[in-house]
């Protein structure tokens, strides 16, 4: 993928992390980074981390594309991934949240890192379900292993005080904001939108409003009241 300048966790100093959470960080995605068997290069990397995480818009609001046909779990509607949910969570990861693998500070983009630390506890979660359409194995689990896939992340001990744990509770919560928001609806070079948002009709949102009427008067002609 692209290279990215590095970004920091407001706690840390720039540039820097301390010990613990640069060892901790680089153990938890140099193991995911063993078991996907390196770096993959960039159409591998791309593939990787939107199949990953439009997996993770499945999970979170099902509808009717082959992510949710896949994972077991349905609806008749439009869900997170016709939203676009999967694109803003890599954008929100890629902006915010770097990981440092190795004594050579070697940084990769946010979402890349968790896309294979899905990859990662997907392949623990379940070797042979993991097997199918889609380049991350997360996204060819079923609902409940995806579940269990998210519960075994967020508890995970080595991620404690690292800058990955600062986005390890907040996939579900970016996914789920990203299928209800404007998504791939919204033009902001022009700033408007192109078509209806999904989230909108998931939401039965009426779209923006006009406000009330301006006031005319008050009751009975009146203009002043005494104390």
């Amino acid at each position: 993928m692209p290279s990215r300048p590095t970004l920091h966790a407001a706690s840390d100093p720039p540039g820097r992390l301390d010990r613990r959470g640069f060892l901790a960080t680089a153990a938890v995605v140099g193991g995911a980074l063993v078991v996907a068997g390196g770096l993959p290069d960039e159409a591998e990397a791309a593939s990787l981390v939107l199949d990953g995480f439009n997996g993770l818009a499945a999970f979170v609001v099902p509808g009717f594309d082959p992510y949710s046909v896949r994972q077991g779990v349905t609806t008749k509607r439009a869900g997170g991934v016709d939203n676009g949910a999967g694109e803003v969570v890599i954008k929100t990861l890629d902006r915010a949240i770097p990981a440092v693998v190795g004594e050579t500070d070697l940084s990769v983009p946010g979402a890349l890192a968790y896309a294979l630390l899905l990859k990662s506890y997907a392949l623990s979660v379940s070797p042979l379900r993991s097997i199918g359409p889609f380049s991350n194995a997360f996204a060819n689990l079923t609902w409940q292993q995806k579940r269990e896939v998210l519960i075994r992340l967020d508890a995970a001990p080595p991620l404690e005080n690292t800058q990955i744990t600062f986005a390890g509770n907040a996939l579900i919560t970016l996914a789920g904001f990203g299928a209800y928001t404007e998504g791939t609806a919204w033009d902001a070079s022009q700033r408007r939108l192109t078509s209806l948002p999904v989230g909108w009709t998931l939401s039965k949102y009426q779209g923006v409003s006009n406000g009330h009427a301006d006031l005319i008067g008050y009751y009975g002609g009146r203009t002043e009241v005494e104390a």
